[in-house]
């Protein structure tokens, strides 16, 4: 009897005051800072493996850079060509493209990024599906040519330029009088994805490039050192 007294003020005062109040224990919200600050660090991680993978790539390209410049010296090309052959190899590394100026708007790209899933994007890319609408690449491989052919830096320059094109540097072209050329090509590498400064603060890292190639342009041609 005593027992159902004691139910019904309860019933009787959870109808006049509502359901009782449930205050968040200390554990939960030092739970929530955990969560948080584990997150943060996965963040960190992720993003410091993404810049790694690009550093490693970028330093595959100025190999391939270096492997250029050697096939230029090796077949006699003079100092002006081989520096402009290291520059072109290492486009891949040396950001916004500045001159000529480009506006790069698509409206059927923009409009597959915005409607299409990444996977269906990616295949898109690998089979070729999307390259014409890749109108910058598709200038910029039609200025190379120009670019090889060009007489000075001025000429040069006014026909294509990058935005980092002058980190890039021959630090080895290489002896005349040796039987393999040592060629070795280098970059003060900008390290651009959020959050690379927690792990690397001066925000360029150097990388080189390197390859070797037999000497044989000294059998047919004299170096006239220009």
């Amino acid at each position: 009897m005593l027992t159902r007294v004691v139910v019904e003020v309860l019933h009787k005062a959870e109808a006049v005051t509502g359901p009782p109040r449930v205050v968040p224990s200390r554990r939960q919200g030092a739970s929530l800072i955990e969560a948080c600050l584990a997150l943060m660090i996965i963040c960190l991680i992720f993003l410091g493996m993404f810049q790694v993978s690009r550093a490693l790539a970028a330093r595959d390209t100025l190999s391939h850079s270096a492997a250029r410049v050697a096939r230029a010296r090796t077949v006699g090309f003079n100092q002006w060509m081989v520096r402009k052959v290291s520059r072109v190899a290492a486009i891949p590394n040396v950001g916004q493209m500045l001159e000529p100026l480009y506006v790069n708007e698509n409206p059927a790209l923009q409009a597959a990024v915005a409607e299409e899933s990444p996977g269906t994007l990616w295949d898109w890319v690998v089979s070729g599906q999307l390259w014409p609408s890749f109108t910058q690449a598709q200038l910029e491989i039609a200025r190379i040519p120009l670019y090889l052919g060009a007489a000075n830096w001025a000429q040069a320059e006014f026909i294509l330029d990058y935005e980092n094109w002058d980190s890039i540097e021959i630090l080895d072209d290489g002896d005349p009088s040796d039987t393999l050329l040592n060629i070795s090509v280098g970059q003060n590498y900008p390290l651009t994805v959020p959050g690379s400064g927690s792990f690397y603060a001066d925000g360029n890292v150097p990388l080189v490039g390197e390859s070797i190639i037999e000497n044989h342009y000294t059998l047919y041609l004299e170096d006239q050192g220009w």
